[in-house]
């Protein structure tokens, strides 16, 4: 089709033509207001010059529409505004991309929707799970700004669970109310054990309830409350339509340790995400998956049963979307007193996705981690110049902020380049969010920092830094960030955020290895925990490494002392929350676990005894250390009888401290005493977990 008349009529009639909705932005008064301030070439004796630059004026129009359609397609716009040359770097400021939120006055306008969003499936080949995503995108629906909030990098947790935020609890696998400890297996059944100066007694154990309705449905974690154990669950079930996938939240009544009760359970769909807690208020968050045009999200507000006759769709006020959204995937968030019951007070959902979240006492946000492929960016503009990069991901965080209100208000949303490690990247501090990001160009990395105001619009960036690298760890404290990246070697980045419109990095220092938490001890030290140096021959990192960092001077950050326990892995490695912290004696306790391993002549294995073929050394305990002036002192290195190798195929996982005393907990995996002599290295199938603990008084 030739345009004709330089006018608009050929595009409206492809838009006529085509399922994909016309962008609101595509109308006269929008390409005039765009194009007013273009200068036409004036030349007053010639009227043939006349014609030549009205015609260059009509030209840069011309481009400029079809500029617009192409990123309407790719979901690119900000606020009608667009950066030609780079459609990622993300508005008229190129740090974050925001767009206008469209809300839904019936099922029938989601379902066009999604209509669209499976056309654009459909022509890039989309995969539903990591397949490339363009737009995902929420715009503002309240701009009012949150109040100044606490200093970050404060945090919290009873005896068990490190959480990032003070006074917002963090869902766990172990918990403890000061007399029990509450542990959930590698069964994912939930043991409760009283403990006693060290004593500890096994009373129950509770477990998935049995229901024919859901198929496949395991714990995931869980909170303890008063007297109530609310666990979220994950399901699925293979026979129902659409999603699938379901998160549930079941409220057990524990008054009775002995007699442990099922009061009330609410499932949304989708499959689980993250929660958290503050106070009685619960919010949980998942992802749901639309098999097809006619999904709608949806509840069940039933205790009783959860079969498609309790399906509750959510009303359309209550889901929201952008004009022409690509992913055919829905962010659920529900709100639940869990004082009164275990029903949602509000759900809502976006046509989205959601894969971590950072939450704190005024506000939740909720990040997803997409692609686009460059080669449909590229394949236009770089024909003659097709190089590896075009042909892989480009990607970008999806970043969603919630109001935490009963309304769960989405407040703004917007997209950065690159994507986060984990919960840590993100921080609200005077209502400004900084997130933190490596972005990735096939081969090529760099890392970045961003900071956006409270509707999620930029307002200044770091990047490019250590390039090549991943960052592994992230924390803010106040108006400072602190950001590890490590390729060879461990850097710690110190970026200055007093003026948000103008970041900069101050200062920086090396270290072998890498950590992944970054743990506030004063206001001039900081503690990383990780992995030790890099074991060239297996290309591993191997061992434990706690380090200390002088952070007094911003421009100059120092090394002050550093341990390492070579051949030791721990769960805080990977999971923060598994660090302990003692805030009364101002001491941590991290779980430590031994396990080196001598040569084996696999010529010989396993017609050789596994036992006379190694010399395989494994024991485990916790580490008891405290942050003297920088120094690290330990304090107890406590290496247990009751976890083992062979008289318990078991290490430490967790611990928790009550009165004076910590406890480690683990699970043995209970087979064959001559298994590992039969040249087995895995555990059977059909094995049987067995509750392993032990205590060490405090020194």
């Amino acid at each position: 089709m030739v345009m004709t008349n330089n006018d608009f009529d050929f595009i409206k009639q492809r838009f006529d033509e085509s399922p994909v909705n016309a962008p609101e932005q595509l109308n006269e008064e929008f390409v005039t207001e765009q194009i007013k301030n273009i200068e036409p070439i004036k030349e007053k004796h010639s009227n043939k010059k006349l014609i030549i630059s009205v015609s260059i004026a009509a030209g840069i129009a011309i481009l400029l529409v079809n500029a617009i359609l192409i990123t309407s397609i790719f979901g690119v716009f900000n606020n009608g505004s667009f950066s030609f040359g780079n459609l990622f770097n993300r508005g008229s400021n190129g740090i974050a991309l925001t767009a206008n939120i469209k809300s839904f006055a019936n099922y029938e306008e989601i379902k066009n929707m999604l209509h669209n969003v499976f056309v654009y499936d459909n022509y890039f080949e989309y995969d539903e799970s990591d397949g490339p995503v363009f737009g995902n995108d929420l715009g503002s629906i309240n701009e009012a700004s949150p109040p100044s909030l606490g200093s970050s990098g404060e945090a919290g947790g009873l005896n068990s669970t490190y959480t990032q935020v003070l006074g917002v609890d963090e869902a766990d696998t172990i918990k403890t109310d000061g007399e029990y400890i509450y542990y959930m297996d590698t069964d994912r059944t939930i043991s409760i054990i009283k403990t006693d100066n060290g004593k500890t007694e096994f009373i129950t154990k509770v477990e998935k309830p049995l229901t024919k309705e859901i198929a496949e449905s395991c714990f995931s974690d869980f909170y303890i409350y008063n007297d109530k154990l609310i666990v979220l669950i994950s399901s699925r079930n293979p026979s129902t339509s659409n999603s699938g996938y379901n998160t549930g939240v079941y409220l057990y009544d524990i008054s009775d340790k002995r007699n442990i009760t099922l009061s009330d359970r609410f499932i949304q769909c989708g499959a689980y995400c993250s929660s958290r807690m503050i106070d009685n208020k619960l919010y949980v968050v998942s992802s749901a998956y639309a098999n097809d045009e006619d999904f709608i999200p949806y509840v069940f507000d039933n205790k009783s049963t959860d079969d498609e006759a309790n399906k509750k769709q959510l009303e359309a006020e209550n889901i929201y979307s952008v004009e022409n959204p690509s992913r055919k995937c829905f962010a659920v968030a529900s709100y639940i007193d869990v004082d009164e019951s275990a029903h949602a007070v509000t759900t809502k959902a976006f046509l989205g996705s959601a894969n971590e979240i950072y939450c704190n006492t005024e506000n939740l946000y909720i990040t997803a981690r997409n692609n686009v492929w460059l080669d449909q960016l590229n394949s236009s503009s770089n024909s003659n110049n097709n190089t590896a990069q075009e042909f892989t991901p480009k990607e970008y965080t999806q970043i969603v902020k919630v109001k935490l209100n009963e309304k769960l208000d989405f407040a703004a949303s917007c997209k950065v380049n690159g994507y986060i490690v984990n919960q840590y990247s993100l921080d609200e501090y005077n209502g400004n969010v900084r997130v933190a990001t490596t972005s990735s160009y096939g081969v090529s990395k760099t890392n970045n920092l961003y900071v956006l105001d409270s509707k999620l619009k930029g307002l200044g960036k770091v990047t490019g830094f250590a390039k090549n690298e991943d960052i592994q760890a992230v924390r803010y404290i106040e108006d400072t960030a602190f950001v590890i990246t490590y390729l060879e070697i461990d850097p710690l980045f110190i970026i200055d955020l007093s003026n948000p419109r103008k970041p900069e990095i101050t200062g920086s220092v090396n270290i072998s290895g890498y950590s992944t938490l970054i743990v506030p001890v004063d206001k001039n030290t900081i503690l990383g925990i990780g992995y030790g140096s890099e074991n060239t021959e297996l290309n591993i990192n191997d061992g434990v490494r706690i380090v200390t960092f002088d952070i007094s001077d911003k421009s100059n950050p120092k090394v002050l002392d550093t341990k390492t326990y070579d051949y030791c892995y721990s769960a805080v490695q990977y999971n923060p929350k598994a660090l302990l912290v003692n805030f009364d004696r101002g001491d941590f306790t991290i779980p430590l676990n031994y396990e080196k391993y001598g040569y084996i002549d696999y010529d010989d294995y396993p017609d050789s005894s596994y036992k006379e073929a190694s010399t395989t050394d494994r024991h485990s305990g916790v580490l008891n250390f405290r942050v003297d002036d920088g120094k690290i002192n330990v304090i107890d290195n406590y290496v247990s009888g009751e976890f083992g190798y062979y008289t318990a195929n078991t290490v430490v996982d967790r611990c928790v401290y009550i009165g004076d005393y910590i406890y480690m907990l683990g699970v043995n995996i209970a087979y064959d005493e001559d298994y590992y002599e039969k040249g087995y290295i895995n555990p059977p199938e059909d094995y049987e977990a067995e509750l392993v603990i032990d205590s060490v008084k405090y020194k």
